[in-house]
């Protein structure tokens, strides 16, 4: 079975931009969907300037987790296999940066027990059925969230 056809995120797109500006702020980052690491996760990666930054990327799919090993030498960061909800020990109480790229069923449950413990969440597919529920619930609640950016497209 063939993997189905992904838009990744890359460096020189405006949410790559807008992520690695993000990582290089961020002490501990944290995200879920890391597919290849071809994508979001190398611009995170790209946005660590400093040895002490470390980066926790969770994919499903232990296949996909060992090609973005593969693809991503950097002792900084650390691979997870899973679904993140069962591996929330092993993530850093306090996160600096969340990223929500995983898989539709578990995204807002995900957004739910991470995002209290994130100075600053970003995600992809808000329009989609994916993240479109987190966005709304930050977009209704200036009082907790202060939006940045939204780039519905």
């Amino acid at each position: 079975m063939s993997d189905p056809v992904t838009c990744e995120i890359f460096p020189d797109y405006i949410l790559g931009k807008v992520l690695a500006h993000l990582a290089e702020q961020a002490q501990t980052i944290v995200e879920i969907g890391t597919y290849l690491g071809t994508g979001s996760t190398t611009c995170l990666v790209l946005g660590m300037t400093k040895p002490e930054q470390r980066l926790w990327t969770i994919d499903k799919n232990p296949v996909h987790t060992a090609k973005a090993r593969e693809n991503i030498r950097d002792e900084r960061v650390s691979f997870l296999t899973g679904r993140a909800l069962e591996l929330l020990e092993q993530l850093p109480p306090a996160i600096d940066l969340l990223y929500l790229d995983g898989g539709e069923d578990d995204s807002l449950k995900e957004f739910e027990a991470l995002a209290p413990r994130s100075k600053v969440v970003a995600m992809d597919d808000t329009m989609g059925d994916k993240n479109r529920e987190a966005r709304l619930r930050c977009l209704a609640d200036p009082t907790t969230w202060h939006v940045l950016l939204d780039l519905p497209l």
